[in-house]
């Protein structure tokens, strides 16, 4: 909670104890923010955009004016967007080039939208949960490179975790 009781998102490093407000959180604070793969950046909300807050300059930078829901970054700098509303597919986009291009495909005629994307391990592939009024949640395994979404699992993604030295992964579902 910042100056005046409103809820704002701020950081601290484990090592230090002064913690730094992030610019212009205040207002969609409701909408997770996501870290770049190095953690040196925070994406998140504001009103109407999308911004970059450098964790070591302290610095913003809008990255698109536009909505999410869940957001994923990996290591080659492609950064995914979930669909804020009814009829968009996720989107991704880079620091260097913030052109929105979609990377599902949505029928807009149902109210469908692709949330919540997260990058596998080999920055190709990412889990996502379509959502529409008349289906049940599911999560789809989906590629960069294009092709038909895969159901993986019902309920929806919420945590993803890579066991270490194993190669394979722990998805956790909620139905």
């Amino acid at each position: 909670v910042g100056a005046g009781g409103r809820v704002v998102v701020s950081l601290r490093t484990l090592a230090s104890g002064p913690t730094r407000e992030i610019p212009d959180s205040v207002e969609h604070n409701q909408i997770a923010p996501f870290w770049s793969m190095d953690s040196r950046y925070l994406v998140y909300p504001t009103t109407g955009a999308v911004q970059v807050f450098d964790v070591a300059t302290s610095t913003v930078r809008d990255l698109c004016a536009c909505r999410f829901h869940g957001g994923s970054w990996n290591r080659s700098g492609v950064i995914l967007l979930g669909a804020f509303r009814p009829g968009e597919p996720i989107q991704r986009l880079s620091l260097d080039d913030r052109t929105l291009r979609p990377v599902t495909s949505v029928d807009p005629t149902t109210g469908a939208r692709d949330q919540w994307p997260v990058f596998l391990p080999d920055v190709q592939r990412f889990l996502f949960t379509p959502t529409t009024a008349n289906e049940p949640a599911a999560t789809y395994l989906a590629s960069l490179d294009g092709g038909e979404p895969t159901r993986v699992a019902d309920g929806s993604r919420r945590m993803f975790f890579e066991l270490p030295g194993e190669g394979q992964w722990l998805l956790g579902i909620e139905a």
